[in-house]
């Protein structure tokens, strides 16, 4: 089933994608066009991969792991190859629930983390996730510009038993 599922979407200007890039001497071996993005090894390495702060990322330091870091010239070589301006992102841990990353013309990079919040009570009571602010992202396109939206999201109501199977034990009968 999971071989069957979509890593990324791309709509528009816009791709989404849980973690980032595939390494760039994949990108290098295997890019034939957008359908290479279905490749076993590219969707893997899109899932694993974060921004990182320097330009280039050199390939030996890339292959070190499977979870490896890009830079930001490798992120906007990717973005032209697949003809996008704007990359959303999930995959790390981001405090405060949203975080550009980078802002640049050659592309934008967003970071969008939606789990954890202090009142979310699935998860453990001493979760790191529990300092997150989780975000949800609305995005508009309007006469060529784009706005994005970050909101917070509310877990309150997941915490009744009603909606969340994890606390049923807690309905009455």
């Amino acid at each position: 089933l999971f071989e069957a599922l979509p890593n990324c979407l791309v709509c528009d200007s816009m791709f989404f994608v849980h973690g980032g890039i595939p390494r760039s001497d994949t990108m290098a071996e295997k890019w034939r066009g957008i359908q290479s993005l279905n490749d076993r090894e590219m969707r893997f390495q899109m899932l694993w991969s974060d921004p990182s702060d320097v330009d280039v990322v050199p390939t030996d330091l890339q292959k070190q792991s499977a979870r490896f870091p890009f830079g930001r010239k490798q992120f906007q070589q990717f973005m032209s190859k697949v003809g996008c301006r704007m990359m959303v992102r999930g995959h790390e841990r981001v405090t405060s629930g949203f975080s550009k990353i980078y802002n640049d013309p050659e592309g934008v990079l967003v970071s969008l983390f939606s789990a954890g919040g202090e009142h979310n009570d699935d998860l453990p009571k001493r979760s790191n996730y529990r300092q997150v602010t989780p975000m949800a992202l609305s995005i508009r396109y309007q006469q060529g510009a784009t706005t994005l939206s970050p909101f917070l999201l509310d877990y309150g109501r997941y915490n009744q038993p009603e909606y969340n199977a994890f606390f049923k034990d807690k309905l009455a009968t």
